[in-house]
């Protein structure tokens, strides 16, 4: 799947994952390996406002629970703003 959005708008990817015991759903951008902040995330969903080319790339949704793990992965593409002089 892949998203656009114009620099300076919003993206929003939604993770839903379900199971027993209910799983951990953690958001990550894969060009980093580092997790995106907890706050960035709620209830599977990751809200990034006010997005710069540097927001660009492919961001993976893991959901883990004792029971094994799932990936989702998608891409975000920014369309930079244009100033012409």
């Amino acid at each position: 799947m892949t998203l656009t959005v114009n620099e300076g708008g919003a993206a929003s990817f939604q993770c839903s994952a379900s199971g027993n015991p209910e799983p951990t759903v953690v958001w990550s951008k894969l060009d980093n390996q580092s997790d995106i902040i907890q706050s960035a995330v709620s209830g599977g969903r990751l809200e990034l406002n006010k997005v710069t080319g540097n927001d660009s790339g492919v961001y993976q949704c893991s959901s883990t629970n004792i029971l094994g793990n799932s990936q989702k992965v998608v891409r975000l593409v920014v369309n930079g703003e244009f100033l012409l002089v």
